[in-house]
């Protein structure tokens, strides 16, 4: 069963990861550390939480790109 996020969370990591694509990756503990250096006075948890949902989001999108070029390369 998924962990449902704060609406601020989603938000937030959203937002993040569409300003700064090359900042943000795959890796949970990297964002986390970028996380913590961007944003010194926000709480353990919820750097985790934003860091959590960031990483996620990353692969979504990687694989939402892989797929949408495997069907373009079948048409």
């Amino acid at each position: 069963m998924g962990s449902i996020r704060p609406f601020n969370v989603k938000r937030t990591a959203e937002e993040l990861a569409d300003k700064f694509p090359n900042v943000f990756g795959d890796k949970f503990e990297e964002n986390k550390k970028k996380l913590e250096k961007m944003m010194p006075d926000v709480s353990k948890r919820t750097i985790n939480m934003i860091a959590g949902y960031i990483t996620r989001y990353a692969v979504k999108k990687k694989e939402k790109a892989k797929r949408e070029i495997e069907e373009n390369s079948l048409n």
